[in-house]
């Protein structure tokens, strides 16, 4: 009985099939990058994680933090290296999480249908709640599997979690 309650255990905790993100790389002083098909969702990279984007053929970069976030000129390396950068804040602390941001970041996705972008935060927490949102909204994943996926590509924060279960079930 105690074996098949661990082998029950050890299945509920497996992944969902083909949604399994590939192991987190180390880019740069960013330890969390995950990808899900041709996004890459990640916390705050440096330069030498944009440089590694780059390499790994990113051709646009979507920063979801604020000025009041940001030390550095994300913007001019990323453009540097002929990255298009965006930045579209998203805040995570207020009560609901707003569709502006999500909308225009899906806007932007829309308009590079072939690009391998980079949708990063401080942590990875508040692109991966964009991902399950776009997976839910733009391909017609139910909200569960979405919200799965994006747990699987970072999305750690339960509040925030909770947040995007709202968002996706009105």
């Amino acid at each position: 009985a105690i074996c098949a309650v661990m082998l029950l255990f050890a299945v509920s905790i497996q992944p969902l099939p083909g949604y399994a993100a590939e192991k987190a790389e180390v880019w740069g002083e960013d330890t969390n990058v995950l990808q899900y098909e041709r996004f890459y969702i990640a916390g705050q990279p440096d330069e030498v994680a944009l440089q590694e984007a780059d390499q790994n053929g990113v051709s646009v970069v979507i920063s979801l933090r604020s000025e009041s976030e940001l030390d550095w000129d994300e913007k001019a390396v990323s453009e540097s290296m002929g990255q298009a950068f965006y930045q579209v804040p998203v805040n995570s602390r207020s009560d609901n999480l707003a569709p502006g941001p999500f909308d225009q970041i899906t806007e932007i996705v829309a308009a590079n249908p072939d690009a391998k972008i980079m949708v990063h935060c401080g942590s990875g927490n508040r692109a991966a709640a964009w991902l399950a949102v776009y997976l839910s909204e733009e391909e017609g994943m139910a909200p569960d599997e979405a919200i799965a996926v994006a747990r699987e590509n970072g999305l750690t924060n339960k509040g925030l979690e909770d947040k995007v279960r709202t968002y996706l079930n009105p």
